[in-house]
């Protein structure tokens, strides 16, 4: 498994715990770290290397290559924007850390099983 992937799955956990603490900007803060995270998997896994991109020019740069589907990038998208209320506002809606907690586990799960299925 690689460093990154065991970053995400380390800031999953965190996110539990925060939600279990009720510090949803917390979570949700976490979870658009997990979000950039899994871009930069995405992009390694097509053997682009970014040093200094931002998590939309990252996005920008898959979808131009049409290296990521469009429902996966309007999730990414969301999930930063999202974060970045939290960030400013430090506050989250409950219901939102949830959905994107499950569905970011949901497309990492995915990722996982598509990359290390014949390994």
């Amino acid at each position: 498994m690689s460093l990154i992937l065991q970053q995400i799955e380390q800031l999953f956990e965190d996110v539990h715990l925060a939600i279990k603490q009720q510090k949803y900007a917390n979570a949700m803060i976490l979870l658009r770290i997990a979000g950039e995270q899994w871009t930069i998997l995405l992009c390694e896994r097509h053997q682009i290397t970014f040093k200094h991109l931002h998590q939309r020019e990252r996005l920008r740069f898959l979808q131009q290559q049409a290296l990521i589907d469009f429902k996966t990038l309007r999730f990414l998208r969301k999930l930063q924007s999202t974060g970045n209320r939290a960030v400013h506002q430090l506050q989250a809606n409950p219901h939102q850390v949830i959905y994107y907690l499950t569905h970011l586990e949901r497309y990492v799960s995915r990722y996982q099983q598509s990359t290390y299925m014949y390994s």
